[in-house]
C-alpha cells in the first residue's frame, strides 16, 4: 500500500479537476500533476535512490514541494521534508542523521544546504536546487505505477520540533499516514472536491501531514504565492476564492484575527474560508472564544504529535456550535475527546486523576531513527508516552496540563504553566504570554511571566499582581514578569521557552 496511490485514483477518475494552485491560478490538474510526479519519480529513481531510501526536501512552501513529495513516494522512498527556517548546522545535523540520497532545496535554503553539506559525516548527498532548470527524465525508467509498498514500510521521516531537547527522527509508515487521513477525513472535516487546502503554515510540518488527507478526498492544494502566512494575503483569497481549509499554529489564528478587525476584511474571510484547523500549541480559552465569535462554524482543533501523527484528540466544529451546553467554555478550553481509532489514557492511579498522556493505536509511529534506547523509553507496552501532562473531565475531554518538562516545582508542589498562562491572557494588557520556572535557592523554581504587550498599553505589575490574585492561588502567582518586545519563536512558530529560561543563566 503505497499512499502515492491516492493521487492515481484521483487522476483516474477526474483527470481534468484541478489539484494544485499557485495563488489564484491553477498549476496542476490531477492528469498533469500525477504525469509530473511520474518523471520526477524516475530523475530520483536514476539518481540511485531505491525503495527504502531517504529524500530530503528542505524547501519553502512552493507548488514544487507537492510534486517532489510525492515523486519520492512514487518510487518508493522516505521522503523526510525539513524546515526551510532551520540553521545551516541544525539542517547538518539531520543530513546525517537521516543519510538521504538527495537533497532537494530552493533559492532560500540552498545556500544554508550546501554549507551543510559540506560538514555531514560520510558520504555527501546529491543536492539538487529546483530553481535550475528542470531534471531531464531518463527514457530509461518507467514507473508508470507508485513502487508497491508495504503497510509497515516507512513513508515520512518526520523530525520532531526539538522543544524540549535534539530532534528526533519519527519514522511513520505508509499505515500509519494512511490511517491518519481516514480518521481526519471521518471525524473532523468531510472534505469535498471542491475544497482547498491552503498552505500557509509550513508543509514540512503540520500543513503537509493535511496534504495526504486532502490528497486522498481528491481535493485542491493551494500554495499562496508568498508561500508563507501573511495575513493580507489570505485576506485577499479569501475574498476571490471559496471553501479554503487550512491548519494554522494559534499564534497564526490570533494575526488573522487581528486583521479582522478591519469590516472589510473580516467580510472576506467570513466569504471563503471554511474550516481552520489549529493545533501545535495551546490555544487559550480567551482566544478560542475570540475566534469562535469572529469565525464561527470554522474552527475545529486536533492534538497530536510527530509520535502520532495528528491524530490523538480532536475538538469538532459541533462541539464549538453548541454553546448552550452549560461547560461549553470547558469544553473549548480542552482538546476534546479521543478519536476513534485510537486508545488515551491517563499514568495516574485511576486513570483519571493528573498524569502523563499515554495513547496507543496502529497510527503511532513504528520508532525513532536509529535510535532504540529513545524509542523502548518513548513506547511501552504498546503505548506511546506523550511526554504531555493531562487528565479527563467527566465529559471525556482531554485537557492538556504542560510538557511534563515544564512543569514548575516550586515549594514541593506541581504548578501548570498554561494555568497561570490561561489566566494572564484574559488581562486587557497582554498580547501573549510564557509562563516558567526561575530557579530560585529558597522555592526551587519560582514562577515567572514573560509577556508582551496590546499596542497602546503599559506595562502595569500591580495590575497584574491584582488580577492573578483574584483568580489564582497566591502560590501560582507569578513572582517577577518580564516585557518584552515580542516572544521568542521556534521554527514552527510555537513559542520557545528554551530561550526564556536560557536568559537567566546570564542574568
Amino acid at each position: 500500500m503505497n499512499i502515492a496511490a491516492y493521487m492515481v485514483k484521483c487522476a483516474d477518475e477526474t483527470p481534468d479537476a484541478v489539484a494544485v494552485m499557485a495563488g489564484e491560478k491553477t498549476l496542476h490538474t490531477y492528469r498533469s500533476l500525477t504525469e509530473r510526479a511520474a518523471g520526477l519519480a524516475a530523475v530520483i529513481r536514476s539518481n540511485g535512490v531505491e525503495p527504502g531510501d531517504c529524500v530530503m526536501l528542505v524547501m519553502s512552501n512552493a507548488p514544487e514541494f507537492i510534486e517532489i513529495f510525492w515523486a519520492a513516494l512514487w518510487c518508493g522512498g522516505i521522503v523526510a521534508p525539513i524546515n526551510a527556517k532551520l540553521h545551516d548546522a541544525e539542517i547538518a545535523g539531520l543530513i546525517n542523521k537521516a543519510r538521504p540520497k538527495i537533497v532537494f532545496c530552493d533559492g532560500t535554503t540552498a545556500s544554508a544546504v550546501k554549507t551543510a553539506a559540506n560538514v555531514v559525516r560520510g558520504e555527501r548527498p546529491l543536492l539538487v536546487d529546483i530553481t535550475g532548470d528542470p531534471p531531464p527524465i531518463p527514457a530509461i525508467y518507467s514507473l508508470d505505477r507508485p513502487v508497491e509498498r508495504d503497510g509497515d514500510d516507512i513513508a515520512w521521516l518526520f523530525f520532531t520540533s526539538g522543544t524540549t531537547g535534539s530532534p528526533k527522527g519519527a519514522l511513520l509508515t505508509h499505515k500509519n499516514l494512511s490511517l491518519m487521513a481516514a480518521s481526519f477525513l471521518h471525524e473532523v472535516c468531510a472534505v469535498e472536491r471542491d475544497d482547498i487546502l491552503l498552505h500557509a503554515a509550513p508543509m514540512s510540518h503540520g500543513s503537509g501531514m493535511y496534504m495526504i488527507a486532502f490528497m486522498k478526498a481528491g481535493s485542491v492544494q493551494l500554495v499562496p504565492e508568498s508561500g508563507k502566512f501573511l495575513e493580507g494575503e489570505i485576506v485577499d483569497l479569501c475574498g476571490k476564492l471559496n471553501n479554503l481549509c487550512m491548519f494554522a499554529a494559534p499564534t497564526m489564528v490570533r494575526r488573522l484575527l487581528s486583521a479582522c478587525a478591519s469590516p472589510a476584511a473580516h467580510a472576506k474571510v467570513l466569504h471563503g474560508l471554511k474550516l481552520i484547523v489549529y493545533g501545535g500549541g495551546p490555544m487559550l480559552l480567551e482566544m478560542a472564544k475570540q475566534a469562535d465569535k469572529l469565525l464561527p462554524g470554522r474552527l475545529a482543533q486536533i492534538y497530536g504529535q510527530a509520535e502520532c501523527p495528528m491524530t490523538i484528540t480532536r475538538l469538532s466544529q459541533e462541539d464549538f456550535a453548541q454553546k448552550d451546553r452549560a461547560n461549553w467554555e470547558r469544553r473549548l478550553s480542552s482538546v476534546g475527546r479521543p478519536f476513534a481509532s485510537v486508545d488515551v489514557r491517563i499514568d495516574s492511579p485511576d486513570d483519571r486523576g493528573a498524569g502523563e498522556i499515554l495513547v496507543k493505536s496502529e497510527l503511532v509511529m513504528k520508532g525513532y531513527l536509529d535510535d532504540a534506547s529513545a524509542t523502548r523509553e518513548t513506547i511501552e507496552d504498546g503505548w506511546l508516552r506523550t511526554g504531555d501532562g493531562g487528565y479527563f473531565d467527566n465529559d471525556g475531554c482531554l485537557h492538556l496540563s504542560d510538557r511534563i518538562k515544564d512543569m514548575i516545582i516550586s515549594g514541593g508542589t506541581n504548578i501548570y504553566p498554561r494555568e497561570v498562562e490561561d489566566i494572564l491572557i484574559q488581562h486587557e494588557s497582554i498580547y501573549e504570554v510564557a509562563v516558567v520556572g526561575r530557579p530560585s535557592e529558597l522555592w526551587g523554581e519560582d514562577v515567572t511571566a514573560f509577556i508582551s504587550l496590546n499596542p497602546g498599553c503599559e506595562f502595569d505589575e500591580k495590575s497584574l499582581e491584582a488580577f492573578c490574585l483574584k483568580r489564582l492561588s497566591r502560590f501560582k502567582r507569578p513572582k517577577a514578569y518580564f516585557c518584552i518586545n515580542e516572544l521568542p519563536k521556534n521554527a514552527y512558530g510555537k513559542i520557545d521557552k528554551k530561550v526564556l529560561v536560557r536568559s537567566f543563566e546570564s542574568s
